[in-house]
Parts: structure tokens; sequence; C-alpha cells
């Protein structure tokens, strides 16, 4: 029990090892902000692609079809209790604030966190259902995400559906219902690309980390609040839903630390690209994302010290 909590910390650590060099890249210039976005364009148009194609390019299998139904509902679930403690909170607060607030307690960090994090320590089964909550993940940031950050009359179908991440999860849904096998040189090619996606996500997330004030980030009573909504509360709440539904151990732990999650990077990006508030945007993301070296460890032993 303790010793999987522990695993989980190491993992995290690794990781937060992987932003530290980020970090270092960007505060001896190695690194600039300009490279660190042409790197988050590949990550997003070619590698989250091919991780989500590599990870389900397996036989179709009806227990994990099964299981990929409830990590695809529990992922939705995180994403509307989200929704519904941010409607809750900072009602008074200016406009640019209240939703950059908002869209970090629902958007978690499942493809640039999540993905490594999962993939390193419960594996390429697990990887599967993470894959079902980027689905959830995609629908809200296309939705919601773009209705509160740009406005109501923002929403698209066509941005819905036609981004890389629903194009890769829709050509690797393909594959896996119908079992259709990858050439060698293909699968190979797709499994070197989906090996990078653990360094460069996390080299990316240290660059922003370099580029925000410290000092204004520990003077925000606002993003106390959202870090312990989002890495405290938010997957509290969830455990007590989906304890009582008998899911598999695998299944739980995966959807709990999909739960734990800190605040995703696009938010700081969506803040950018609506002008909202980008400064408070980058300095959440990096506080939320320094906590979570804690938190998602103390989530994973309190999950299976009660379950």
């Amino acid at each position: 029990m303790v010793q999987d909590a522990l695993v989980v910390a190491q993992q995290v650590a690794v990781l937060f090892l992987l932003i530290g060099v980020g970090f270092f890249c960007a505060k001896f210039k190695i690194l600039r902000e300009e490279g660190a976005k042409q790197m988050t364009t590949l990550l997003l148009y070619i590698i989250f692609p091919a991780v989500i194609i590599n990870t389900l390019a397996i036989p179709f299998d009806a227990t994990i079809l099964g299981n990929m139904g409830w990590a695809l509902g529990i992922a939705l679930l995180v994403k509307i209790i989200g929704i519904g403690l941010g409607y809750l909170m900072f009602r008074k607060t200016e406009y640019n604030d209240k939703v950059v607030y908002r869209y970090a307690m629902v958007l978690g960090s499942n493809t640039f966190f999540g993905f490594p994090l999962v993939q390193a320590f419960l594996g390429d089964e697990a990887m599967i259902y993470v894959v079902m909550s980027v689905i959830a993940l995609n629908f809200f940031v296309w939705t919601h995400g773009l209705m509160t950050m740009a406005g109501k009359g923002s929403f698209s179908v066509k941005k819905l559906f036609v981004n890389p991440g629903m194009i890769g999860t829709f050509a690797a849904l393909i594959i896996f219902f119908f079992s259709i096998p990858l050439p060698m040189p293909v699968r190979s090619s797709l499994g070197f690309l989906a090996s990078t996606n653990a360094a460069i996500a996390m080299i990316i997330l240290g660059v922003f980390l370099a580029n925000a004030n410290f000092k204004d980030m520990i003077m925000n009573k606002g993003i106390y609040l959202v870090s312990f909504m989002r890495l405290i509360a938010i997957p509290l709440i969830v455990f007590v839903i989906i304890r009582p539904l008998g899911l598999s151990p695998l299944l739980m732990q995966t959807m709990m630390i999909i739960a734990a999650l800190p605040s995703a990077v696009q938010v700081s990006m969506f803040s950018v690209q609506f002008n909202r508030n980008a400064k408070l945007s980058g300095e959440m993301v990096s506080f939320v994302t320094l906590c979570s070296i804690i938190t998602i460890p103390l989530i994973t032993l309190i999950t299976q010290m009660l379950s």
C-alpha cells in the first residue's frame, strides 16, 4: 500500500527532474519560450496522436472495452464536478481572472502529465483508460473550454471533431475494434515517437515554469483555492462516487490518478490566445504542478487505504 504510493512518488519525482531540465534550459537561454511553443505543436500534432494509436494497436478485448466505457464515464464525471465547483466560486472575481480560475479547475493535464505518469507507474493497459479520458478532455476543451475562454459564440462542431487528438483517437479506436495489425515499421515508428512523450512534455512544462513570477504566485489566494480543489477536493469527491462500483484495481488506480492531475498547460495557451489573464494562468499552472508532486502520491495512498 505505502510501497505503491512511494512508487508513484518516485515516478512523479522523475517527471519533475525532467521539468528541471526544461527550467535549466530556459534560465540559461538554451531553450527559449518560442522554441517551447514549437515543441508543443510537435507534441500536440504528432507525438500525442502517436501515443494514442500505439496504445490501442492491440487485439480487441471485450473486458477492456467495458473498462474503457467506465473510464470515459468517470473522466466526464471529473470534468462535470470541476465545472460545478468552479461556478460556485469566484463569482465576484474580475471576469478575465474568473474564467482562468474556472477553466483551471476543469482542465487536467491528462496528456502532458497523465500519459507519462500512468505509463511509468501502471503500464500499457492503464494507458488505454487514459486515452478514454483524453476523449472527455478534448470534448470539454472544444465545448465548455472554448465557450468559457472565448465566449459562447465560439463553439464549432468542426473544432470539436477535427483536431489532432480526436483524429488520432478515432484512428486508434478503429484499429482496436477491428483488430487491424500494423506493419512492423509503422508500429516501431509509433513506439519510438510515443517514447519521447514524457521527456518533451516535461521539458516544455519546465520552460513555462521558468517564466513564472514565484513571488506573485505565492501571494495569490485564488491560486491556493484552485490548487486545493483541483488536487484534493475533486479526486476525493470522485473516489466517494466510484468506490461502490466494484471497478478493477487497475482501472480504479488509473482514474484516481487522472482525477488528481494538475491543471493543464492548455489553460495558459487559451489565456494567451483569447486575451485573458495570461500571467495569472501561467503562475497558476506552475503552482498547481509543483503541488502535485506531494498530492498525487497522497491521493494514491488514500485511495488504497480506503478501497
